[in-house]
């Protein structure tokens, strides 16, 4: 059995991005994050990893057209997610965006999400030890 988190995507720890907890959430108690005002668009996430090791991680979203945001790992700018449209912005469309697999250190590490342009409504984001 592989250690594995999920991080509600409101739990940011700086960042300018509206929780929605009616709109387009499932449930007032599982809220998601979108944009609002002007770029740019940006959370970050404080992640307290327990060992060194091999993460993937993955954004959950729900959006009914492409609105890619950039995917940060402690400063860098690794990949480009949640640009492809899933069908709607409804929590039923909602799917998960890869953002890829990474070697990180045990401790505190640092998730970031960024965009010029609109965020789709983000929920969760998923980190699974792979090792």
């Amino acid at each position: 059995r592989h250690w594995h988190l999920y991080i509600p995507a409101a739990s940011f720890q700086s960042g300018n991005l509206l929780v929605d907890r009616t709109r387009l959430a499932e449930r007032a108690d599982q809220p998601v994050v979108l944009s609002q005002g002007q770029p740019q668009n940006e959370a970050e996430y404080a992640v307290d990893l327990p060992s060194a090791g091999t993460y993937q991680i993955a954004v959950l979203y729900a959006s009914a057209e492409p609105r890619p945001v950039h995917f940060f790992v402690n400063g860098l700018d690794v990949k480009e997610v949640c640009g492809l449209p899933t069908g709607g912005w409804s929590p039923s469309n909602r799917a998960w965006s890869s953002a890829g697999v990474f070697r990180l250190s045990g401790g505190p590490n640092r998730i970031g999400l960024a965009s010029q342009g609109p965020f789709p409504p983000i929920g969760m984001l998923r980190i699974f030890r792979m090792e």
